[in-house]
């Protein structure tokens, strides 16, 4: 027997009763058990049905359903299944939130968003590296240029990144941190009075949002694929999503990167936390009147 509730709380629903009972705007989510195409980072084959079982028990299950998770072995089908599923979901107004292995998932997502939607979105993803496969012989599609491909697709009105601070991860990275020009990420309010003018000059186009594990610093105990000093707190990332989910109109999520263990720790809660953050702030909650302003700059 399937569970009842499965990614952060929603409610598992056979794909084709989603229509019957689901309704515009609210949250589709799904797994993906398979890597795509990595090239930095440990494996974490199954990441999906490990943050379905570790997420379950998040918030409540209104507006949120799960449709299970894609096991294919193939990595070029695995990112068409992951597209056409994201498609659909955001063509019938509903928001696809995609829970994967390698960072490469995002891509796949990202562009099954767009092509669903009458309007190219913003894209933003926190990660401690660029991703833009610049500094590497580009061989092939991988989790250390997917964001490169995803601009050349012309399907996204921008990207940003938030966290940054190395343009890869290796062991000689490690080795030569100084000089790669690792540098700690800027303090919140900075990042967000960035992030409030970016979202003010495209006006009311709507945002993508993926999340890297790595994004966060090892300090904070997260167990992830690439660890990189010098990130943001788990309660900085958190502050940051929902921010975005009061301030912005999130159509789309993904969460990559999170290794399995024997069992959740707190900071896979967390993340769980932070997409929740981006499609369910309460309406109630009021926007302190600095952050309007920010965004109205």
């Amino acid at each position: 027997m399937p569970p009842v509730f499965g990614f952060l709380g929603g409610v598992v629903t056979p794909l084709m009763e989603l229509e019957r009972v689901a309704r515009p705007g609210d949250a589709v989510a799904f797994g993906l058990d398979t890597e795509i195409c990595r090239r930095f980072g440990a494996s974490n084959v199954g990441a999906g049905s490990f943050l379905r079982t570790a997420t379950a028990d998040i918030g409540d299950s209104r507006g949120w359903y799960d449709i299970g998770i894609l096991r294919g072995s193939d990595p070029e089908q695995s990112l068409q299944g992951v597209m056409v599923l994201a498609q659909h979901a955001a063509k019938q107004g509903m928001r696809p939130v995609l829970f994967a292995c390698d960072h490469t998932a995002s891509l796949a997502a990202a562009l099954g968003v767009c092509r669903g939607l009458a309007v190219e979105p913003l894209y933003l993803y926190f990660d401690a590296h660029f991703d833009l496969g610049w500094h590497l012989p580009r061989t092939q599609l991988d989790n250390g240029n997917f964001v490169d491909e995803l601009m050349r697709s012309g399907c996204v009105a921008g990207i940003v990144n938030i966290g940054a601070r190395s343009p890869s991860s290796t062991e000689a990275c490690y080795r030569a941190a100084t000089e790669l020009g690792w540098q700690p990420v800027a303090p919140l309010e900075v990042m967000r009075r960035g992030l409030a003018g970016y979202l003010a000059r495209h006006g009311e186009r709507p945002i993508y949002v993926s999340i890297d594990a790595d994004v966060l610093d090892p300090s904070s105990g997260v167990n992830t694929c690439c660890l990189e000093p010098h990130g943001l707190s788990g309660a900085d990332l958190l502050s940051l999503c929902r921010w975005l989910g009061r301030t912005g109109r999130v159509v789309g999520a993904d969460l990559s990167e999170v290794r399995p263990t024997a069992m959740a720790g707190p900071m896979d809660l967390l993340l769980g936390q932070c997409l929740r953050a981006l499609f369910d702030t309460p309406e109630t909650e009021d926007v302190p009147q600095s952050e309007l302003a920010e965004v109205a700059v």
